[in-house]
């Protein structure tokens, strides 16, 4: 989950200052609003918008702890057509933002979190594999057949705690 899909209650919780989100791709710090942060190469990220504005697809990208996605595809048929999951159609109803221009959004996010990507055609899914497998930088899980989750081999829960440690001074050694 990325930040605005917290629960509001651990969001605002006063003895929680850090909060690391969109599986260790973000570690926040609510006093301070900085974050530490292992997300998607920009330029690798537009060589995969540039392949998703081509294809048969549904995307949700995450950037700044927010879902975006494109609001030409939120109708219910557009869910059944792309076979998107009802855990992912619920995410996007309860928090994602909709976007008119949405492949112009992804072009200019910076800070990607974590690119989910519903495809119609496996053909589509095995080329954004083949750009992802030319990325030392990149990573991804294949969560469903016609699904891909996309985000930094340096992201995750582990290496976000080893950087907070070493943002506390705390020896992991």
């Amino acid at each position: 989950r990325t930040l605005c899909e917290m629960p509001k209650d651990l969001v605002d919780n006063k003895n929680i200052r850090y909060i690391i989100y969109s599986n260790g791709a973000v570690v926040f710090d609510k006093d301070t609003k900085e974050k530490i942060t292992f997300c998607i190469p920009f330029d690798i990220k537009n060589e995969l918008v540039d392949l998703f504005a081509q294809c048969d697809c549904h995307v949700l990208i995450r950037f700044g702890g927010k879902s975006y996605v494109d609001k030409n595809k939120q109708r219910d048929e557009d869910f059944l057509y792309y076979s998107v999951n009802p855990e992912h159609k619920g995410v996007i109803l309860d928090y994602a933002n909709y976007c008119d221009d949405f492949i112009s959004v992804c072009k200019e996010a910076r800070d990607v979190e974590v690119i989910s990507v519903f495809f119609k055609n496996p053909e589509d899914k095995q080329k954004c594999k083949q750009i992802i497998a030319k990325s030392s930088d990149l990573g991804c899980a294949d969560i469903y057949t016609n699904n891909i989750e996309i985000f930094s081999k340096t992201a995750g829960k582990g290496n976000a705690l080893k950087a907070l440690c070493h943002k506390l001074g705390i020896n992991i050694n």
